[in-house]
């Protein structure tokens, strides 16, 4: 959380400057908005800004206020400026405002447009008004900032954005530190925090628990085998041809990242979870959207299924079934960039950027507009599997290692590819 501690500390003197009357209020950043997956420790470190600060901490949301006695407008938005209240008679104090996407941009929802203009209109009310919160930094934290209302970002209000991005291996290994306590002491974490990669700090925190609870069980000490079996998962093992198709699947997708924005792979692995059988995870920095960046993100997303059927000879659902899945960004990039983007020759008319649940019947009741969203997605499903068999030995290697080794950093990837063209 390099970007939040940063500002946290920045914001500690402040306050002390503060305090002591040496900084006025008006120079002090005033609040921020914590962006980032569930589990990334957006609470966690709303309490040690609060202790690093040495002011209270005082926690609202909009479920805790909309649960307050009846539930009915009045009763949530008097339970809001309670909560602000208490936080001004606290100050100098930090106000956490937990799931701030809670609160509907008011164009979003007309079904109920009357209730999210009273109370967001409360709301910012609360962060600017008249009355003001000298004293008070507000924190808001969301898992989904696009959902945020517009204008509770806008200037003077929570108007710093703060990424709270998946941990890398260094901070997995120190998570996992505080954690374990005198558990595996002196022990080099290395390896558990490679095979945690795609975990989150709330991750961390079971998984310690779990092999904790394994080594009680055992009566003796905890070993590193503990950790590591809680990571993998103590349910099922998928056999070994299922794995072999994950890592198939998953090997397509760095391989094709590593050629199309070398630098940009963080990871891949097969570890099983809850959710899924494994990820490939990148950062894409952002660049003008032209046809060459279209094409380049459509064989992305299609380069796990186009590696199923080079290497397998048949593909499998892996790449299909929900909007987030490697078919559906695919085609929900491609739609737009024929409807919203600009990107289409014919016509040359916006028709909107479609959501999940307006995006298949819209394909369905425009055959011409399917048509040309099914193009690109052919050209680039074309275009990644020949770019596949052209690196097919260093498609293999990767597969074989991902089955070995459960995970490989970008690194390692990118130092695979290289030897590759080597040979």
């Amino acid at each position: 959380m390099d970007a939040a501690v940063a500002w946290g500390n920045d914001l500690a003197r402040d306050l002390e400057a503060y305090a002591a009357g040496r900084l006025s209020w008006v120079d002090i950043d005033r609040g921020c908005l914590l962006a980032g997956p569930p589990g990334t420790g957006k609470t966690t470190f709303a309490r040690a800004l609060a202790a690093a600060c040495g002011v209270p901490l005082i926690v609202g949301s909009y479920s805790m206020w909309q649960a307050s006695k009846e539930g009915y407008l009045s009763d949530l938005l008097k339970a809001m400026a309670a909560t602000f209240d208490e936080a001004w008679k606290a100050a100098p104090a930090i106000l956490f405002v937990d799931e701030l996407d809670s609160f509907y941009s008011r164009g979003a929802d007309s079904r109920h447009r009357d209730w999210w203009i009273a109370v967001v209109g409360a709301l910012l009310e609360h962060l600017d008004g008249v009355v003001g919160r000298e004293g008070v930094v507000v924190v808001g934290a969301t898992n989904h900032p696009e959902m945020v209302d517009p204008a509770i970002t806008r200037s003077g209000r929570l108007d710093r954005i703060i990424a709270v991005p998946i941990p890398d291996q260094r901070a997995l290994a120190a998570i996992f530190r505080v954690h374990l306590g005198e558990d595996l002491a002196g022990v080099d974490l290395t390896r558990a925090a490679l095979l945690a990669l795609g975990g989150t700090g709330a991750d961390c925190e079971r998984w310690a628990r779990g092999a904790q609870r394994r080594a009680r069980k055992a009566a003796r000490p905890m070993m590193l085998d503990d950790l590591l079996t809680e990571i993998r998962g103590a349910g099922e093992v998928s056999p070994a041809g299922a794995r072999r198709i994950v890592a198939v699947h998953e090997a397509g997708h760095a391989l094709v990242q590593v050629l199309e924005q070398p630098g940009t792979l963080q990871h891949v692995s097969i570890r099983e979870d809850n959710q899924s059988s494994g990820h490939t995870a990148v950062s894409t920095p952002n660049r003008d959207v032209t046809e060459a960046w279209l094409g380049m993100h459509l064989r992305r997303f299609l380069a796990g299924r186009a590696a199923e059927e080079v290497v397998l000879g048949q593909v499998t659902g892996g790449a299909g079934v929900p909007i987030n899945s490697d078919l559906g960004r695919a085609t929900w990039l491609a739609a737009n960039a024929e409807t919203a983007i600009g990107m289409s020759a014919e016509p040359l008319l916006w028709l909107g950027l479609w959501n999940e649940r307006d995006l298949a019947p819209l394909l369905m009741n425009r055959p011409d507009l399917a048509r040309r969203v099914e193009a690109r997605l052919n050209a680039a499903y074309e275009g990644v599997c020949r770019r596949l068999r052209e690196h097919r030995t260093t498609l293999d290697v990767l597969v074989t290692e991902l089955q070995e080794r459960e995970v490989l950093t970008g690194a390692e990837v990118e130092a695979i590819v290289q030897a590759g063209r080597r040979l």
